[in-house]
């Protein structure tokens, strides 16, 4: 199983998207994971199985989006009111201060993105253990 943590700035299947590509040139099995940028609303975490072949892992993608954490500070934890600002992770637009340029982050900055981070991954802990529970079955039963 692999996690796969985007945290590049500008197109989020890009990185992917080589990953995939370099796997493929070099014969090394890797599960087909195709995402469109003009997607306007990315899932917090894709699941890619190549259910053919057993030997290609198990990917949980992760792209870099705020999408359920502008309204929960945690898992099924609503926002108050007086919150929901602190929901408001600016982390795509041209003005954002998590540029791949940007060396600098205020301390608000930092610990907004290990939060938002934190929670996308602990948001999706039903794929992360769906993927470790298949990988596991594929052990089992090759």
């Amino acid at each position: 199983v692999i996690l796969h943590l985007n945290y590049s700035s500008g197109s989020q299947s890009g990185p992917l998207e080589k990953s995939c590509n370099y796997y493929a040139d070099q014969g090394i099995p890797f599960p087909k994971a195709v995402l469109k940028d003009d997607d306007k609303h990315l899932k917090e975490c894709y699941l890619f199985e190549d259910a053919e072949n057993p030997a290609a892992p198990i990917l949980l993608f992760f792209p870099q989006v705020n999408d359920t954490f502008r309204y929960y500070k945690a898992p099924g934890v609503k926002r108050s009111e007086s919150e929901m600002k602190y929901g408001e992770v600016d982390i795509s637009s041209n003005s954002t201060p998590y540029a791949t340029y940007s060396m600098t982050f205020t301390e608000e900055e930092y610990d907004q993105l290990i939060e938002l981070s934190e929670y996308n991954v602990l948001n999706n802990q039903h794929l992360i253990l769906q993927a470790l529970y298949r990988a596991v079955e594929r052990k089992k039963n090759p």
